[in-house]
């Protein structure tokens, strides 16, 4: 068991002791000072002063260092388990309280870039109380990221998007990590371009009608290369001109004033293509389907914030 100098613990100011278990945690599961740091959005020395804190409130060494890295020690692993479970307790009794206040709108997601889901939110918002107290999150990221804000930053909800022969895969990890999942649609992608593209005007096009084409990809997929490229590596090893975006809201944009350019999108509200002067075209032999699934810890509760904007996002799913 870990012997824990309960004096000076109790020294420590609660907030700070309660960051410090975030800050551990980080550690652990990047394994990195330098990669956790970033993910907390701090510096490294200021992270590491806080771990050689929080190490000698305990009494205890919570990793060891190395040339190779920075590892857990058998104590450090044990620690790890206990933060982890305080930290979602305490996350549990704030989701709690927080809707015992009538008077306040909270709710939080994590999602894929995909614009019928944005289109959905924006109708869920413009449905709300303004006049109440709002705390809302909506953060457009990938699926890692997405099962890691529910586990890590008390996100309520997320969505998932996956090739739809991974599905057994995606089922294990969350049975494996306490989540529970609904699937919402399943669908092909499109390449998404100009009005004024060359390919514009074809009914359907191939892969290799891309070959000379830009493909603007998001940058913080899990892997940095297509969105279809686990599909059929071969067919896209022509896809030699690529922009990495971070900012969803530049990619139409450049999509419109970037002729030449393209990318891989789920289906596009007809607004938003006729807004952004855009066409959607099938490609012949770009055959995997994906789905969209809603994932939840298991256990929790919906608002009816949450029973709201995943009625919506239903009714809007049906169509695509």
């Amino acid at each position: 068991m870990i012997s824990v100098n309960l004096k000076a613990v109790k020294e420590e100011k609660t907030i700070l002791n309660l960051l410090h278990l975030k800050y551990a945690l980080e550690v652990g599961k990047n394994l990195s000072i330098s990669r956790a740091a970033e993910k907390l959005f701090m510096s490294q020395p200021n992270l590491s002063r806080a771990i050689k804190e929080l190490e000698d409130s305990l009494g205890i060494a919570i990793f060891n260092r190395t040339s190779r890295g920075i590892y857990p020690t058998e104590e450090g692993i044990e620690f790890l388990n206990y933060a982890e479970s305080i930290l979602k307790q305490i996350a549990d009794v704030e989701d709690i309280y927080k809707k015992k206040d009538n008077n306040a709108i909270n709710f939080s997601i994590s999602v894929p870039r995909a614009s019928y889901i944005t289109s959905v939110f924006t109708e869920f918002l413009k449905g709300l109380d303004t006049t109440k107290k709002l705390e809302i999150y909506f953060n457009e990221t990938n699926s890692t990221s997405a099962i890691d804000n529910i586990l890590d930053n008390n996100y309520r909800m997320g969505i998932i998007r996956y090739q739809t022969n991974y599905e057994k895969y995606y089922n294990n990890v969350l049975q494996e990590k306490g989540l529970v999942g609904e699937r919402l649609c399943t669908f092909k992608y499109y390449v998404l371009l100009s009005a004024n593209h060359k390919l514009a005007q074809k009914e359907s096009i191939a892969v290799s009608d891309l070959s000379d084409s830009i493909e603007l990809i998001h940058g913080d997929t899990h892997l940095q290369t297509s969105s279809v490229a686990t599909v059929d590596d071969e067919k896209l090893k022509n896809s030699s001109k690529k922009i990495f975006i971070y900012e969803r809201g530049s990619q139409f944009n450049i999509l419109s004033e970037l002729e030449n350019s393209y990318m891989w999108a789920s289906p596009i509200p007809k607004k938003t293509l006729e807004k952004f002067n855009l066409v959607e075209k099938d490609v012949t032999d770009a055959t995997p389907f994906y789905t969209d699934m809603l994932i939840t810890r298991k256990g929790y509760q919906l608002s009816e914030y949450d029973q709201h904007f995943i009625k919506l996002l239903k009714n809007r799913a049906e169509f695509l």
